[in-house]
């Protein structure tokens, strides 16, 4: 069995990056948007009939079981690497033989971006290996951002100091 396993954390702790732009509300809402997203896109993949969402977030289970899909409840926070070992367990005991790992807010993804993906000659590893590569990408951001880091507005600069090296 193939299975996509989408990785969601609860409603409220989504989009906190946006807290100085957006009440939280608002957060909530864009977060629940992007999750229908990513839950749709995944259930209209042919390739792949068995879907699942793992979270803690009451309403986002109650949403997945509404869509036909298989809610594992992570029964608290627990951080995204453990919800997804917890989730990928679920379903390698279950029969699962390859695992796909969506994140719950990738913006704009289809059914067609996933199949496409696989038509390229993807596997569900390299799927996954994208995604994370994409979460890493995305974790550096908010610590760079957190750190307040200064960076040269003048190209040329990096330039120079590659020149000194």
């Amino acid at each position: 069995m193939r299975s996509i396993l989408i990785a969601a954390k609860q409603l409220e702790f989504a989009k906190t990056r946006l807290a100085p732009v957006l009440p939280g509300g608002e957060r909530r809402e864009l977060a629940e948007a992007m999750f229908r997203d990513v839950l749709a896109a995944a259930l209209g993949t042919t390739a792949t009939r068995h879907v699942s969402v793992v979270t803690s977030d009451a309403g986002l289970l109650a949403m997945t079981r509404a869509a036909g899909a298989q809610p594992i409840d992570e029964e608290f926070p627990r951080g995204l690497n453990v919800a997804v070992a917890l989730g990928t367990s679920a379903l390698i005991a279950q029969g699962a033989q390859t695992v796909c790992t969506l994140l719950s807010d990738i913006p704009l993804v289809t059914a067609e971006d996933i199949e496409r993906s696989r038509s390229h000659g993807a596997t569900d590893k390299e799927i996954h290996d994208t995604v994370l590569i994409a979460a890493a990408f995305c974790m550096f951001n908010r610590y760079v951002d957190g750190l307040a880091t200064w960076r040269p507005s003048d190209p040329e600069i990096y330039r120079e100091i590659g020149m000194m090296t």
